[in-house]
């Protein structure tokens, strides 16, 4: 039997959808096919909300949540531009408060 894993991939900017996508895609089928056993169809689905007058947190939650809706999303792949002088301070104030509130 065939394992389906339905993910969404979550970017702050559209062209970074198009070089994302087969980047993704592929990471994930290495982890399933290499790190699990037993065969996985992946999908990948781009999400596209609107982000008007969204910070990035509330972002992420609304594509979480678009993710879960349309599709039963079970992985939300985000990316996120370093807008920070340091890798630290990314983490500290986009990141991780994105973790506590997914």
């Amino acid at each position: 039997m065939v394992a389906q894993i339905f993910a969404g991939l979550f970017t702050e900017g559209n062209t970074d959808i198009r070089f994302l996508h087969s980047i993704v895609q592929n990471t994930l089928e290495a982890v399933a096919f290499e790190d699990c056993s037993g065969q996985f169809d992946i999908e990948l689905s781009p999400i596209k909300i609107n982000k008007t007058g969204l910070g990035f947190i509330e972002q992420v939650l609304e594509a979480s949540k678009k993710g879960q809706e349309d599709f039963a999303m079970m992985i939300l792949c985000v990316q996120a531009d370093a807008d920070r002088k340091t890798l630290k301070e990314t983490y500290l104030h986009k990141i991780n408060p994105c973790q506590v509130e997914l």
